[in-house]
């Protein structure tokens, strides 16, 4: 069994000296890092052995991926770039939550709108594939999404 801790690139080196296997970062930071950032972050990351495999935190919420509003292409342009990245820093898996992006509009169709949301996955675990990433779907509480809140209602956005 691995323990990994969720961290940012700031808590790095004291991530690493408290004995975690590796660090979960944010896709979203390191998508929008500057370049200059970004490649202190993968210095970092390789002089201190600790492994950055897994990334939380893939979707911003301006990234809508349901309802009349919902832009899939921008989502998969900012998942493409943030994916590339992900592969630099040693990521081998995005955990897909991004509870605003995916929340349900009031009045849209759940129905509809899980359809949305299993289409635009489709796509950027396809994405992700190519670059030897997993891209896992998250099911969240209530209090943070009003779609996939267990194991079985992720697997349904899959089998879409």
């Amino acid at each position: 069994m691995k323990f990994g801790v969720c961290t940012t690139a700031d808590n790095w080196a004291a991530a690493a000296a408290a004995g975690c296997d590796y660090g979960e970062l944010s896709f979203q930071s390191v998508a929008g890092m500057e370049q200059e950032a970004f490649d202190g972050l993968c210095a970092q990351i390789g002089q201190s052995g600790f492994a950055s495999e897994v990334m939380n935190s893939f979707l911003p919420g301006s990234c809508r991926l349901t309802g009349d509003a919902a832009d899939h292409e921008a989502a998969l342009a900012f998942a493409e770039a943030g994916f590339d990245r992900a592969v630099q820093a040693g990521a081998k898996v995005v955990v897909f939550g991004s509870g605003m992006a995916r929340q349900v509009p009031e009045g849209f169709s759940v129905r509809e709108a899980a359809g949305q949301v299993s289409a635009f996955a489709g796509k950027a675990a396809a994405l992700a594939a190519q670059r030897g990433i997993v891209l896992a779907i998250e099911p969240l509480g209530t209090g943070e999404c009003n779609l996939i809140h267990t194991v079985s209602e992720a697997l349904e956005i899959c089998a879409l």
